[in-house]
């Protein structure tokens, strides 16, 4: 069999780098449109978009792709907990939704994710 070099590093992904300016702009910019919904479930879910960039732009731009699709599935699984929290007036509806998965699939590409539809089936929303 093969033998590891000393200082390689398997584990690391060689496909699509993480496009650590393009996401940091994207952050700055006003990608998060609280018009788009509810205001109250708008308000309730932006928080869960601005920590999966903040962690996305944190992660090596080599960073592994099941490290990549972890931050997603985060991010999903907080969008879960928006849409059955009982304190909102509403949960994610059609507009939302479309919006929401627009915005992830629009991240995944610059996070060097080709296809994020396994973890966007994760949702109850």
């Amino acid at each position: 069999g093969g033998s590891i070099v000393a200082g390689q590093v398997p584990c690391v992904w060689d496909g699509p780098l993480i496009d650590r300016a393009k996401l940091i702009k994207y952050r700055r910019s006003r990608y998060f449109d609280l018009d788009c919904g509810y205001p109250d479930v708008m308000k309730a879910a932006k928080p869960a978009f601005q920590t999966l960039l903040k962690e996305l732009i944190a992660l090596p731009e080599n960073a592994g792709e099941q490290q990549r699709r972890e931050l997603f599935q985060s991010c999903v699984g907080d969008l879960n907990d928006v849409n059955s929290d009982e304190n909102l007036e509403n949960g994610i509806d059609t507009d939302e939704r479309e919006y929401f998965c627009a915005l992830l699939e629009e991240i995944a590409e610059m996070a060097g994710l080709e296809n994020v539809d396994d973890i966007l089936d994760q949702r109850d929303w």
